[in-house]
């Protein structure tokens, strides 16, 4: 597994529940959503509609990473607390 993932909540766990040899050991999609991963995004977020944006979600923004690749993040809220993960 990478290191990479390491310092990513959660992610080495779900990567390695996504990465069993066997089939039927494999996490299914529907209980990937429900992983501790994905626990610090918006609630909106999953009553999103097809085709709809992200960004419809209040702070809700992009945010680089090192390299070249883009993540999804959202600011604290009024109540101190993360919206979202910068990790995802």
């Amino acid at each position: 597994m990478s290191v990479l993932l390491g310092y990513v909540d959660h992610a080495e766990e779900l990567a390695s529940r996504f990465l069993q040899c066997f089939p039927k050991n494999r996490v299914s999609a529907q209980a990937a959503l429900n992983h501790e991963y994905f626990s610090s995004l918006p609630p909106r977020l999953w009553e999103l509609q097809d085709m709809s944006s992200i960004f419809t979600v209040p702070n809700v923004k992009l945010q680089t990473e090192s390299g070249d690749s883009i993540q999804v993040c959202a600011r604290k809220n009024s109540h101190g607390k993360a919206s979202s993960g910068s990790k995802h």
